[in-house]
């Protein structure tokens, strides 16, 4: 099968599983509704750029403090993954002398 023979394949079983859905009517509704809201929005957005502009600039202030907050985070972890790493052999010990310190006292 051809590349282009697969695409309309592909957009002939989107155009039928489309169809079908259609069926339903809660999801009729739904496309309507979803319609509305995305025009109403264009709508707006077309009247006012500069406020797509702002919204747009604040989403990507947003994500990029999220990401820096996300590195952050994954710096201080592994900052603590590698101390407790290297303490771990040291509380070893320490919980041996102990043990043996305790059991020594409760035989003798």
């Amino acid at each position: 099968m051809s590349a282009n023979n697969l695409f309309k394949g592909m957009m002939a079983g989107a155009f039928v599983g489309g169809a079908i859905a259609m069926l339903n009517k809660e999801t009729r509704k739904e496309v309507v509704t979803q319609g509305r809201k995305a025009v109403h929005a264009t709508g707006e957005f077309l009247k006012d750029p500069a406020t797509l502009a702002v919204k747009i600039k604040d989403q990507i202030h947003t994500v990029r403090t999220t990401i820096e907050e996300i590195e952050e985070d994954v710096s201080f972890v592994t900052t603590k993954a590698h101390e407790l790493k290297q303490s771990t052999p040291q509380m070893i010990e320490v919980v041996k002398d102990t043990k043996e310190k305790v059991f020594k006292d409760m035989e003798g």
